[in-house]
C-alpha cells in the first residue's frame, strides 16, 4: 500500500510506527483493526539518485544573461557569477532538462541580475535555481555638453555621444537624437550628464483654461471660432472645450498650438 512517503533521491527519512498508523487509518480505515504491528517503532527510508551537474546550470545560466544583454544593443559585456549552488540529486536514470529565464522585468542591465534555471526531471519541473550575476554593459548614449534648464527642448548642439557602462545610469538612456523630438526637459541636466528617458515630456498643445481657435467643417463650409479648453491636450487628444457665450462644452480635437477641430 503507498502511504505517500519517501525521500528525497540519495536521502534518507525516518518515519515512525504513529505516523504510519494515522496514514491507514485514513487511507483504509476497513483494513485499520486486522492490521497486527511489530518491530521498530521508527524505520528509515532511503533512495538512490544522481547529482545534477552543477557546471551546466551554470552554463546555461550565463548563456542566457549574456543573450539578454546582447538583444538590448550593448557592445561590450561582461558578467561574473555570485551564486555558488548546492548539489541537488534526482532519480537514477531520469530525463533531465533545463529551461533559464530571466525575469526581470527591466527595460536595461543592472549592476546585479539574477537568471532562473527550472530543472525538469522526467518533464515534470523539479526544482528551480536562482543564480546571481555581477554585469557590465557598455552602450553609446547622448550626454549634455553644457547645463540646461527646465522647460527646454534639447537639440543637435548641445549634446554629444560618449559610451559608458549601462549599469552605472538611473533609468533609460536616450539613445537617439529622434527620440528627443517635441520633448522638454522635466528638471535641469548638468553638463557630463547623460539625457535618460524619464526626464523628458511631451509638451501640451492646449492647457486647461486657454482660449482655442475652433476649426469646424460642415461640408463645403468651414468655421472658426474660440473655446475655451477645460483640460490640456496634446497632439490628437479629444479633450473638452466650453462655448463661453453658450456654456456649452463639447469635444475637439487638438490639432495644433493653441488650435483644435470639431470632427
Amino acid at each position: 500500500m503507498p502511504i505517500g512517503i519517501s525521500p528525497r533521491p540519495g536521502k534518507s527519512l525516518k518515519v515512525s510506527r504513529a505516523k504510519i498508523k494515522g496514514i491507514v487509518a485514513k487511507k483504509r480505515p476497513d483494513l485499520f483493526n486486522d492490521i497486527n504491528w511489530s518491530g521498530s517503532n521508527i524505520i528509515t527510508l532511503s533512495s538512490q539518485g544522481q547529482e545534477v551537474a552543477l557546471k551546466t546550470v551554470y552554463q546555461l545560466a550565463k548563456e542566457n544573461l549574456n543573450y539578454w544583454l546582447a538583444s538590448k544593443g550593448y557592445q561590450k559585456i561582461a558578467t561574473k557569477r555570485l551564486t555558488k549552488l548546492n548539489t541537488i540529486t534526482v532519480p537514477v536514470d531520469s530525463k533531465l532538462s533545463f529551461a533559464p529565464i530571466i525575469r526581470t522585468g527591466l527595460d536595461k542591465a543592472s549592476k546585479r541580475m539574477a537568471v532562473w534555471v527550472d530543472l525538469f526531471v522526467d518533464g515534470e519541473r523539479y526544482h528551480s535555481y536562482q543564480l546571481w550575476f555581477e554585469v557590465s554593459a557598455i552602450q553609446e548614449v547622448l550626454v549634455s555638453k553644457v547645463d540646461v534648464s527646465k522647460g527646454v527642448s534639447l537639440h543637435a548642439d548641445m549634446l554629444e555621444r560618449a559610451w559608458i557602462d549601462i549599469t552605472d545610469v538611473k533609468g533609460v538612456p536616450v539613445l537617439d537624437e529622434a527620440e528627443l523630438w517635441q520633448k522638454q526637459l522635466k528638471s535641469p541636466l548638468k553638463a557630463g550628464n547623460v539625457i535618460v528617458a524619464s526626464q523628458l515630456f511631451i509638451p501640451s498643445l492646449v492647457t486647461k483654461g486657454q482660449l482655442v481657435k475652433v476649426h469646424v467643417s460642415l461640408g463645403t463650409i468651414n468655421i472658426e471660432t474660440t473655446a475655451l479648453a477645460m483640460g490640456d491636450g496634446q497632439l490628437k487628444d479629444a479633450i473638452q472645450v466650453l462655448n463661453p457665450l453658450t456654456k456649452k462644452s463639447y469635444t475637439a480635437i487638438v490639432v495644433d498650438q493653441n488650435r483644435v477641430k470639431v470632427e
